[in-house]
């Protein structure tokens, strides 16, 4: 055991397993069945919109929840702005699921702020995944 700065730290050994009890390896799994089940429905909801939903819809889920994006909170909204993804046709395949969820009227929990997606247009001195400070005007 060593000491650093008032906290004790213990060494393990590489090759020690550590188990988990049972109650946090069923919670863990838990976990692991509901972000997948999620992943499915956020899949189904742009089936609709993107042709290889069957090759790359999930890696395109897992790419738009990595997003960069700005919050904003407004009296009545929680407005989430996310960044235009590596080309135009992923992008309008995000704003196609942006406006599935917002039909949804998802509340953010412990508040009244309805959650609002947004993609914010492409600006030209914005590059992907970046989200500008000014939203562009299109034209």
């Amino acid at each position: 055991m060593l000491e650093i700065k008032g906290y004790e730290v213990f060494r393990v050994d590489s090759h020690e397993m550590v188990k988990l009890s049972t109650e946090r390896k069923h919670l863990t799994n838990v976990l692991k069945m509901v972000a997948y089940q999620t992943e499915s429905d956020l899949v189904e909801l742009i089936r609709p919109h993107y042709t290889r939903v069957e090759d790359e819809g999930r890696t395109f889920i897992q790419t738009a929840l990595q997003d960069t994006a700005d919050i904003e909170p407004t009296d009545d909204q929680l407005r989430i702005r996310l960044a235009p993804l590596s080309s135009p046709h992923r992008s309008r395949v995000l704003e196609s699921l942006c406006e599935a969820l917002n039909k949804t009227n998802t509340m953010f929990p412990g508040t009244r702020l309805k959650m609002q997606y947004l993609v914010v247009p492409l600006c030209l001195e914005a590059k992907s995944g970046q989200v500008p400070d000014q939203p562009c005007q299109e034209l």
